[in-house]
């Protein structure tokens, strides 16, 4: 089974797409359906941190001040407990971690960030508030049905 993605898939409209394909939604539901239960596609539920207060949307860069593997499971766990950060991604390079955290406004951004700086395990923190222009934070691809 092939699956022709079109702009309007892309974008994740699933009705769009069916007329850019001249097939029925019926069908693409279907087709969907088959690539789910092939274990090639899956469904997932998001949610919206804005509408649950958290409008303020930022990218942290973080360097640590030292790399023993004590030191990088401290600031991994300290990621996993901390509920502000929604993504940690370890990187290589001048940074080792990139955070997608989010926040109620700038002031309690602030506030996180002072936190975090504070650690002895970090140092360096460069937070920047973001706004999506285009894409999302999925591995894939969402359709929206």
């Amino acid at each position: 089974m092939r699956l022709v993605l079109t702009a309007n898939a892309l974008a994740g409209d699933l009705d769009l797409a069916a007329r850019d394909l001249g097939r029925p939604r019926a069908t693409l539901r279907k087709d969907l359906a088959d690539l789910r239960r092939l274990g090639a596609a899956r469904t997932v539920a998001l949610f919206d941190p804005a509408k649950l207060g958290l409008p303020f949307r930022c990218i942290g860069l973080v360097r640590l001040r030292s790399h023993t593997p004590g030191q990088i499971q401290a600031f991994e766990d300290l990621c996993l407990k901390d509920e502000a950060v929604f993504r940690a991604v370890q990187l290589c390079g001048p940074y080792d971690y990139q955070l997608l955290t989010m926040h109620a406004d700038h002031r309690a951004a602030e506030s996180w960030r002072r936190m975090v700086e504070a650690k002895e395990l970090v140092g360096v923190l460069k937070l920047r508030q973001v706004r999506v222009l285009k894409g999302h934070d999925l591995d894939g691809l969402p359709l929206t049905l």
